[in-house]
């Protein structure tokens, strides 16, 4: 210590930075903005005469400034130092340090407006967001004002962690500017920095005819006011409605459509089978009122009721009906001992009708229901739609429309787990006098023929259009019913396969299924994690997953690829791991190239799944990796993702969504808490998806191979995963999103945020290729309902509804119309 202090203080190197440091002069021959090696800084922390708070400080220093500062600033160090500072002023030193530490790399701002009395804006130092700031006024060059951050802004471009209280608020008299014109600056008070300037205006009283003038220009914007507050209605239009605003959005596009269709006479080869087994007469007059407005109306309506106590009322409403339909022919059946099963094969092979239409008794179809279902089924083999629920009588003025079910493509997985076609089905009847109705499932008769013909190879085909309105009591089917339903599928197809009520792991409320499907014995997994130093995200990655091994029947191999790590303690630790069994460490000494890295990994090892990890993840699902190879594993699967969390638990993957080209691809879910089921339980349920993140892919390894693994050349970082996922839909596989495989994500803390030049160039180049390769691909997201605006987040705001195209050449238009295709 006597030598080594003197050494380092009288080098001709800390001389040059003391000076510059000092004079506040810049400093040359490399950036004191970043951090020190770990195991330089632990030195420090070990060698130096150092209080012991300051020792832990040292350790964890940011950057070199950080650390000379700590010193600096320990009594201690200052006193063992004190011969060798020569005389020169340590304050001065010390200040200068601080001022080094507050550069304007790491102090932003802006100010958001300027009123002549009122200066908004914010301020933020990004290594520590919840220190407050001074920022000062100054105009030509004079100081004015100045205030403290402190208040939550008005919008700030970008979030930087912390509490948010990073707004200032200056209040200026204009006594303060005395009439002065120039230039206005707002710097942070310690760095200098201007983080906005504008120009002032003289304040004093106006003269009488300046007054006037003023009031001219008031009459004349007041009359641009009333003319663009009459066009708002337009643009809250064209903005779209959040979710929570559907009654907005019905009455705005869909209600219009509606009060233009007036009764028509024609009528279309189709029977209404109306389920009214368990409905009042009044849930059925509903339903009956609905049919007599249909633009097309059915050949034929058909009332299943049972003989209960409403079985006189129900009769009743049926005899109305036919006296008011006289034109529609409508039967009655009762039920049997074979319940509504028996009634309704029994209605279909008497009937000579081309389509049937499946609803309960409660449920109003819209005016233009029939002939749209009509129309699906010209292509398809069954067709179902979108939906909501009503809050009032139907017959009430206004009732509000809630709950807005706007479902996706037909997805076996999905409907495995939740009935995703909804109670209202379109079928044809030649298919239904193949595929009758079973009274073991009279609760669930529509959601076991979707089962059944799915596995039958049927075409089901989603029409996203609101078709139909469900009462508060009206079509939701039992968890029971549901299991019984799925379980006898299960046991027929896929008998290793087991069902039984969701229990999330992150306790979300939910009704839906979790299916289990089978590792097998013997199943082996790798998991690949690229890393570059950064133990600190390295070791609870792995902690987490050894903690995980007891849950987990498959056999984990893990190969760790390092890429050009420099600290020792990183080194060493990587030897220590290589020397475990089942640990593989892979040295990669090329530039961070992501797909590179990961293709090499996998070279020669023996694995069925192939789990790509990134580093700075945390297992949260204990038995996660059984949970991802399972459904890796299955034939029509090619690569599965993971739901993802943020350090502070919110959502940051839950599947990823493809957008229109300015916003291209974004994650869903993110922001929303992690007991926040998602639109339609989507957070929760193993389903079909566009692309998953690679931040946790798992992938068959004969998948991997044939698809020839990550595109090294054309993606080395920014969308290889998304490349590969759709090059894996291309050849007819699945991409699916897993619910119940949960971890932390700490996003990008290892390989840093696209915030500089390079990286966003680098962003930009593999956004054009995706562009050129999949262009096509990318027009529209199968499991996007289109209601929702593809520019929004995902499944929070609605848009306009879009044009339909039928296989037939039929399209229906956004104004509700079935036409010629043109």
């Amino acid at each position: 210590m006597a030598k080594s202090v003197p050494a380092l203080f009288q080098s001709a190197e800390f001389r040059s930075l003391r000076s510059r440091v000092v004079r506040r002069l810049p400093i040359e021959g490399g950036s004191y903005d970043v951090a020190p090696d770990e195991s330089l800084a632990g030195w420090a922390a070990y060698f130096f005469p150092l209080t012991m708070t300051t020792r832990e400080q040292v350790r964890g220093a940011g950057d070199w400034a950080q650390l000379f500062e700590l010193l600096f600033c320990d009594r201690r160090f200052r006193r063992r130092i004190a011969r060798e500072w020569r005389g020169l002023s340590m304050r001065a030193f010390i200040a200068g340090l601080k001022a080094l530490r507050k550069s304007s790399a790491h102090v932003i701002g802006a100010v958001e407006s300027w009123s002549g009395s009122d200066v908004i804006g914010w301020a933020v130092d990004r290594r520590d967001p919840d220190k407050p700031l001074l920022v000062e006024l100054h105009l030509n060059g004079r100081f004015i004002a100045a205030a403290r951050t402190g208040t939550r802004p008005h919008r700030m471009g970008e979030g930087w962690g912390g509490r948010g209280l990073v707004g200032f608020q200056m209040r200026i008299t204009p006594e303060a500017l005395e009439g002065r014109k120039g230039l206005a600056e707002v710097r942070e008070a310690s760095t200098g920095l201007v983080i906005g300037r504008f120009e002032t205006h003289d304040f004093r009283s106006p003269p009488l005819d300046a007054i006037a003038q003023v009031r001219g220009e008031l009459t004349r914007l007041r009359s641009l006011l009333d003319s663009i507050e009459g066009k708002l209605p337009g643009f809250n239009m064209a903005l779209g409605y959040s979710i929570e605003s559907y009654d907005d959005y019905f009455r705005a596009y869909y209600a219009p459509v509606h009060r233009a269709i007036a009764p028509g006479a024609s009528r279309l080869d189709m029977c209404v089978l109306v389920d009214a087994t368990h409905a009042s007469a009044r849930e059925l007059e509903q339903t009956l009122v609905s049919l007599a407005g249909q633009e097309s109306r059915p050949a034929q309506i058909a009332v299943i009721y049972s003989g209960n106590d409403l079985k006189l009322e129900l009769e009743m409403t049926i005899d109305v009906a036919r006296r008011q339909q006289a034109s529609t022919e409508i039967i009655a059946r009762l039920t049997g001992t074979g319940g509504k099963a028996d009634a309704i094969n029994a209605l279909v092979a008497a009937n000579n009708a081309e389509h049937m239409l499946l609803l309960p008794a409660g449920c109003c179809l819209t005016p233009d229901a029939v002939s749209i279902f009509a129309t699906a089924l010209n292509s398809a083999t069954m067709a179902y739609s979108d939906s909501d629920r009503l809050e009032g009588e139907p017959w009430l003025i206004g009732p509000r429309h809630i709950d807005p079910s706007f479902r996706s493509v037909f997805d076996r997985t999905l409907n495995l787990q939740q009935d995703q076609c909804g109670p209202v089905l379109a079928i044809r009847r030649d298919h239904l006098m193949v595929h009758s109705m079973r009274s073991a499932f009279n609760n669930a008769l529509g959601l076991d023929l979707v089962l059944r013909s799915a596995e039958a190879g049927a075409q089901l085909r989603h029409i996203p259009r609101v078709l139909y309105h469900l009462n508060s009591a009206t079509g939701e089917l039992s968890l029971e019913d549901r299991l019984a339903v799925v379980r006898d599928h299960l046991a027929r197809v896929e008998p290793q396969v087991a069902a039984s009520p969701l229990e999330d792991i992150l306790k979300a409320p939910t009704q839906a299924l979790r299916v289990h499907w089978p590792v097998g014995s013997g199943t082996k997994a790798a998991i690949i994690i690229p890393t570059r130093d950064r133990l600190d995200l390295l070791m609870p990655c792995l902690g987490s997953i050894e903690a995980s091994l007891p849950n987990n029947q498959v056999e984990l191999q893990l190969i760790i690829v390092n890429n050009r790590s420099e600290a020792q303690e990183t080194k060493d630790f990587l030897a220590r791991a290589a020397r475990m069994p089942q640990v593989q460490v892979i040295d990669h000494d090329g530039a961070f190239n992501w797909a590179a890295m990961n293709n090499r990994a996998v070279e020669g090892i023996d694995a069925d799944v192939f789990i790509f990890l990134n580093n700075d993840t945390v297992v949260l699902s204990p038995d996660c990796w059984d949970e991802l190879c399972s459904q890796a594993l299955r034939k029509e699967v090619g690569a599965v993702g993971a739901r993802l969390l943020y350090e502070d638990g919110t959502v940051q993957h839950a599947g990823v969504v493809m957008d229109e080209w300015h916003s291209f691809a974004s994650h869903e879910g993110v922001g929303d808490a992690s007991t926040d089921p998602g639109y339609l339980d989507r957070h929760l349920l193993v389903r079909e998806v566009s692309m998953v993140t690679g931040a946790c892919l798992a992938t068959r390894s004969e998948i991997f191979r044939e698809a020839g693994g990550f595109d090294v050349a054309t993606f080395p970082v920014e969308g290889n995963d998304t490349d590969y996922c759709l090059r894996l839909r291309s050849m007819g596989l699945k991409i699916l999103y897993d619910g119940q495989a949960c971890l932390y994500h700490f996003e990008s803390r290892s390989r840093g945020y696209n915030d500089d030049e390079a990286k966003q160039r680098r962003a930009f180049i593999a956004t054009q290729a995706l562009r050129e390769r999949w262009a096509k691909q990318f027009e529209r997201d199968p499991y996007y309902n289109p209601h929702f605006d593809r520019l929004a987040p995902a499944f929070k705001r609605l848009q306009a509804p879009r044009p339909v195209s039928f296989h037939n050449g039929h399209v229906l238009a956004a104004n509700g119309r079935v036409g010629g295709e043109r």
